[in-house]
């Protein structure tokens, strides 16, 4: 005789059912419940199995049912007006003020804020509201409470970027610079449509060949996680990227860190689409590399039509070469003001995750099934390249929004 095989147990649990949706259901499980419970001849002991096979109510839920009726017979679980006055220590409108103050002292202006300020925060306004109570509600401020707090009002923990700001400038003042600035650059774009005078928007960012957003799997807890490559990690190159207030893509511009051009040459690979490169020793933009980059620009456009170019105001663009050799080539220069690239610049408000991220993907695509991978840096210069021909319209259109 075959014996019998063992049910396969589900994947997955079943959904959690909304009981203040079924009222008719609770109060026939709570009579039901008084009835046996009120029976002689029925064994306390089974009452909950029993509802449990008449009714499908887990048997923890029935548990937790029926010792509140043994307290409260009145007790109705479908009863929803109750839910959330156990969890919610502060009402909409406390909560709220928290978000404010957090906001307008943290958040907005930049400053640091984690969990463990919040929780002294939180203790503060916990005093202030029931300090003067005979018997406040008991308060623990645990990782749970944080985490629905942060849900709650659509926060949520992210990498931060540090900044420097101007300490020497009061917030009017940074606010008046800047919108003066975003005027400027509005007028400008409004001002060229009918010219064909380009208005350009120029940044660069360091490449490396082995990203360090790359992830895979581990247990948890694992220590030391390796992918296995043979590559040279230390090794990246910069690029110097271009946009178009009308959302076109420039060919990229990349420095490679060399003493020639033919090194160089070979360390970067075939480029495509017209893409240049030129080198320094430490693969950095300098004065040097910004005035071929100039040059490159220049050849892109009739020698007669004056290009406007927005960008950093770091050393290696505001150097007098530099200038100088912009005026010879037609080119004006608009800096943005100092600091407020994260606020100001398209090309690092929009266009550089993105970018990075498309390029990851292929290089992620490469190493997976193989053992000790060697990507090498033409292969991961190509993937860049490739990254920014993929790249929509709609994102360098995201970029500009703030001039627009």
């Amino acid at each position: 005789m075959e014996k019998a095989k063992p049910k396969k147990k589900k994947k997955f649990g079943i959904p959690q059912r909304k009981y203040c949706q079924e009222k008719e259901l609770c109060l026939e499980i709570r009579s039901t419940y008084f009835s046996m419970r009120d029976n002689e001849w029925f064994d306390d002991r089974k009452i909950n199995s029993a509802l449990h096979d008449a009714y499908g109510v887990p048997i923890s839920t029935l548990y937790r049912w029926t010792r509140r009726w043994d307290i409260d017979p009145h007790y109705d679980p479908s009863d929803s007006s109750v839910h959330g006055i156990f969890h919610r220590i502060f009402n909409d409108e406390q909560e709220q003020s928290v978000v404010d103050y957090i906001d307008s002292n943290y958040m907005s202006p930049g400053n640091y804020f984690s969990g463990v300020h919040f929780q002294g925060l939180i203790f503060e306004a916990y005093d202030e509201i029931y300090g003067n109570q005979e018997n406040p509600p008991p308060f623990s401020c645990s990782s749970q409470f944080i985490q629905d707090f942060k849900s709650r009002h659509q926060i949520s923990s992210k990498k931060a970027h540090f900044r420097q700001r101007p300490s020497t400038k009061s917030e009017d003042q940074i606010r008046e610079e800047l919108q003066t600035f975003k005027t400027q650059i509005i007028s400008l774009i409004q001002s060229v449509k009918n010219s064909n005078e380009p208005v350009i928007n120029c940044d660069e960012t360091g490449f490396q060949i082995m990203p360090t957003s790359i992830q895979t799997w581990a247990f948890k807890k694992s220590k030391n996680v390796i992918v296995n490559v043979n590559d040279n990690l230390k090794d990246r190159i910069s690029v110097m990227a271009s946009i178009t207030s009308n959302n076109e893509k420039l060919p990229l511009f990349f420095i490679s860190k060399a003493d020639n051009e033919d090194n160089a040459n070979e360390q970067l690979g075939e480029l495509i689409n017209n893409n240049q490169f030129t080198y320094s020793s430490s693969s950095f933009m300098n004065s040097d590399c910004m005035v071929k980059y100039l040059n490159f620009l220049r050849n892109l456009y009739p020698n007669n039509q004056k290009i406007h170019l927005i960008l950093d105001s770091y050393s290696s663009h505001t150097s007098q070469i530099c200038k100088n050799t912009a005026q010879e080539l037609n080119i004006d220069l608009y800096f943005i003001p100092s600091h407020f690239t994260d606020l100001m610049q398209p090309l690092d408000i929009a266009i550089f995750a993105p970018l990075k991220s498309i390029a990851n993907a292929k290089i992620r695509k490469l190493l997976f099934g193989i053992e000790n991978k060697k990507i090498g840096m033409p292969k991961s210069v190509l993937y860049l390249q490739q990254a920014w021909q993929e790249l929509p319209t709609s994102t360098i259109e995201r970029a500009w929004e703030q001039y627009l």
